[in-house]
């Protein structure tokens, strides 16, 4: 009996003829050879091994054309052109129909956001750039805590594009996957906060559409955020989806969705309350090929949860089943009302369940310097058994993936190798051994596919399977120095003083460097600084000190003060004078060393003018 495909995004299972994932609404292609569906992404048909049509472009530097160009990379390189200077862009963090999304480092103000971008397969379709921009037009004017805020709005180099808020966490549907069922408490705090949201947007006449556990992230404290506005509409503005068009995602469409009707915020309550259900019993309300979901939504209901094996309090249950309702105006009247009715209260900032929630979200993430690495690797490693071997697919040949350009020591990066067929053809991906001959140069993590720049130097850096082997060399260069901090003083300083100066160079990741800097004064007469940084005072006045190492440097700007007088000496005074008698007297200010202050003028006082009268020159 033929095993039935499955979705690489979700493990669904698939029917022939699906166009997209009942489960998670992936698009789904078919086999040019045998029509077996082919989920988006897949490399080669999982039932014969065909290679997957790609939607590439011919790569203008291979005459042979035998490597396929990818449209998104070159989607790729022209946003960090178009970007370049105020954005590093960084790793892809999701991909679906419309758009990307990628990891970016906001220059001007030292942060993470994320850029979402439009599919180069859209960019000739009027009509979905429209959407698009609707999309980042429509969260702009959304502020509310629990929905994703877009920063800006771009436009260059062809592309459609939009920066927003970059999330720490994960999605509910990675949590759902990992845990199965949520506890009830956490169950009531997600939908308090998405039910926030929603209320927020519904009053500012915008339907979502698209509720589902993929479009809500749980963030690193806590908090649950909705995203992905991609077919939200306006409640004032014509639908530019055509009459009997289905837009969602097939398991927590609404019926009215799955029958093209008009939609409403009802729609909302009502993808909210089946991702409600699925967080308590861990399955969707209902499963199956694309048609029968939809028909399911529209004539069926859930099973109790009782009969999913879960002990749900009963008014939770009939909450939730209400948001379910088939007719709309059979489900609560507003999203408020089913939010009260869910029992769900906002948390304080204290509540524990902001720990638990904070768990979820970083159950699984990788918090140290390979985290970005890690991301990306884990998708090559999912990939890595590939399709049994059959005529025509044995290994000729492998390409690496080159590293990053200018390693530095305590940079990791992703091991990619593209494995060729005995006449050039490009295989589906498959387990890739490898290795360094200098691992105190560069050490390799073989079975995360990982590898870390551990010292200056060069390393040849293999790649093996089924016996045939291809190397590239890899570069390391000690990290170079991006900033310098430092330290400030905490008092005046006076001449004759001396003071070390602490500094402290960092590499991009924000790291120690252990070199030191070079040291320089703008007016040696006024200050000067050894190599080991000691600043030493000469004269009153001002002077900019700066510290420098390879192509960074910062310098702070001090004010010397005069010494400061420690005491004064009277010279050879008179024992005793008689009345009518006059003396000049004589006095030397000095600093805490003892050395004279001859620029300093004294002035004289005497407490009894009766006795004697002293001028103010002594």
């Amino acid at each position: 009996m033929a095993t039935l495909p499955t979705c690489l995004h979700c493990g669904g299972e698939l029917e022939s003829g699906d166009r997209f994932c009942a489960q998670c609404g992936a698009g789904i292609l078919s086999c040019l050879s045998c029509g077996q569906p082919l989920p988006e992404g897949h490399q080669s048909c999982p039932a014969c091994g065909t290679p997957a049509a790609p939607s590439v472009f011919p790569n203008p530097t291979d005459p042979s054309q035998r490597e396929p160009y990818s449209a998104w990379a070159e989607v790729v390189e022209r946003l960090r052109r178009a970007t370049l200077g105020e954005f590093e862009l960084g790793r892809e963090l999701g991909r679906g129909g419309m758009a990307a999304v990628f990891l970016a480092h906001e220059l001007s103000l030292d942060r993470q956001v994320a850029i979402k971008i439009m599919s180069p397969g859209l960019l000739m379709d009027d009509g979905m750039i429209e959407r698009f921009k609707r999309e980042a037009i429509t969260i702009a004017h959304l502020h509310h805590p629990n929905i994703v805020a877009v920063h800006s709005v771009r436009q260059a180099e062809g592309l459609h594009f939009f920066v927003m808020r970059y999330i720490h966490g994960r999605s509910l549907e990675q949590v759902i996957q990992q845990a199965g069922k949520l506890p009830i408490p956490i169950v009531r705090s997600i939908l308090c906060q998405v039910g926030s949201a929603l209320t927020y947007a519904h009053r500012s006449r915008v339907v979502h559409r698209d509720i589902k556990p993929a479009n809500i992230l749980i963030d690193e404290d806590g908090n649950a955020v909705v995203t992905d506005f991609g077919i939200a509409k306006a409640a004032e503005s014509p639908s530019q989806t055509h009459t009997g068009a289905l837009i969602g995602t097939p398991a927590y469409m609404s019926p009215e969705q799955c029958s093209g009707s008009e939609v409403s915020g009802a729609s909302d309550q009502y993808a909210l309350g089946a991702v409600a259900y699925e967080m308590i019993t861990g399955v969707p309300p209902f499963a199956g090929s694309t048609l029968t979901v939809m028909q399911a939504h529209l004539e069926q209901s859930p099973q109790p949860m009782a009969m999913r094996g879960v002990d749900c309090p009963p008014e939770l249950e009939a909450a939730v089943f209400r948001m379910l309702a088939k007719d709309p105006s059979e489900r609560w009247p507003n999203m408020a009302d089913a939010k009260a009715a869910l029992g769900a209260t906002p948390l304080t900032e204290d509540d524990p369940l902001r720990a638990e929630l904070s768990l979820l979200a970083n159950a699984g993430r990788v918090t140290s310097a390979e985290e970005e690495a890690v991301a990306v690797g884990d998708a090559h490693r999912r990939m890595s058994a590939g399709p049994l071997e059959t005529p025509g697919m044995v290994v000729g040949g492998i390409s690496i993936l080159p590293p990053p350009l200018g390693l530095e020591v305590g940079d990791v990066f992703v091991l990619v190798a593209m494995i060729r067929g005995q006449h050039g053809t490009r295989l589906p991906p498959r387990a890739v051994e490898w290795s360094s001959d200098m691992p105190e140069v560069l050490r390799v993590d073989s079975a995360r596919a990982l590898a870390t720049a551990a010292a200056p130097g060069s390393a040849l850096l293999t790649a093996s399977c089924k016996g045939v082997q291809t190397l590239i060399r890899v570069d390391i260069t000690a990290p170079i120095v991006d900033e310098i901090v430092l330290s400030p003083l905490d008092r005046a300083l006076h001449v004759g003083e001396e003071v070390r100066l602490e500094a402290t160079p960092r590499d991009k990741r924000g790291r120690p460097v252990s070199r030191p800097p070079l040291w320089e004064s703008s007016d040696p007469g006024i200050a000067t600084v050894s190599k080991e940084g000691v600043m030493a005072c000469r004269a009153p006045g001002s002077t900019r000190i700066t510290a420098l190492l390879d192509e960074a440097r910062r310098g702070i700007t001090l004010t010397v003060l005069p010494a400061p007088v420690a005491a004064v000496h009277i010279s050879n005074p008179p024992a005793y004078l008689v009345a009518g008698e006059s003396f000049v007297l004589t006095a030397t200010p000095v600093d805490r060393s003892g050395a004279p202050l001859v620029d300093r003028k004294v002035l004289w006082t005497t407490d009894d003018v009766a006795v004697a009268v002293v001028t103010a020159e002594g």
